[in-house]
């Protein structure tokens, strides 16, 4: 990681949050995918926060999000991540670099994020399952039958995050979002990953959507494919 990056974090902290209990430094600065655009993640544990915010600051020309919790609340967000798929707050612990505050309590903190991250999210049960297919069902009918190129866009766009996330939570793997539901995708399969990131440049390019359709047809099957008949949702 660059030195000159950790040393900005960590003026950053002493001006504004220097009686932090432990404070890392994660996201794309961590792993290397630095661009002209990356902000400073942070994982600010700090007692003096009532509850979990975001707070984003621009220090030194650089953007920097500061994501806040109160000690008590770290291990109740880890749980609640488990649920939800997304493994923000779980990864910049068990992947991020401390640097500053209480070295023990970071230690604690670190190794239960990393054993939360390995394990993986809650499975999610036939319920939920279902509920995905239904909605992926659906919206691959209306991009089958549609004729207007913008709204095909908006279809596909819903479809293939709908598809991600079943395939990624259907085999209990993390989810993400923006690019790192790429990341994650890739990470899981990375040929499924290119073949759905192909068919979608057909798509774009061509105005093809048929190996598109075939592609969300397959991957359907695999949890028992396209879900209409007999289905039943309470509590709208």
């Amino acid at each position: 990681m660059d030195k000159f990056i950790i040393q900005t974090a960590t003026r950053f902290i002493e001006d504004y949050f220097p009686d932090a209990l432990v404070v890392f430094i994660g996201g794309s600065t961590v792993e290397g995918n630095i661009t002209s655009e990356s902000d400073i993640d942070l994982v600010i544990i700090d007692n003096k926060e009532p509850s979990s915010s975001l707070e984003c600051h621009l220090y030194e020309g650089w953007k920097i999000e500061a994501f806040l919790y109160h000690p008590s609340s770290v291990s109740i967000n880890f749980e609640a991540a488990k649920y939800k798929g997304l493994p923000t707050l779980v990864k910049m612990c068990a992947a991020g670099k401390q640097i500053t505050g209480d070295k023990k309590e970071g230690r604690k903190i670190k190794d239960e994020a990393q054993r939360i991250y390995k394990e993986g999210p809650s499975a999610w049960t036939q319920q939920q399952i279902d509920h995905a297919r239904y909605t992926i069902t659906d919206l691959l009918s209306d991009f089958r039958s549609a004729t207007n190129f913008e709204e095909e866009v908006f279809i596909v766009h819903e479809l293939i995050s709908c598809l991600s996330e079943l395939i990624l939570r259907g085999n209990k793997q993390w989810i993400g979002w923006g690019k790192w539901y790429a990341r994650a995708l890739r990470s899981f399969d990375p040929e499924l990953a290119r073949r759905i990131t192909a068919a979608l440049e057909i798509f774009i390019i061509k105005k093809e959507k048929e190996g598109l359709c075939e592609l969300v047809h397959e991957q359907l099957e695999a949890f028992g494919g396209e879900k209409f008949s007999d289905y039943r949702e309470e509590h709208l």
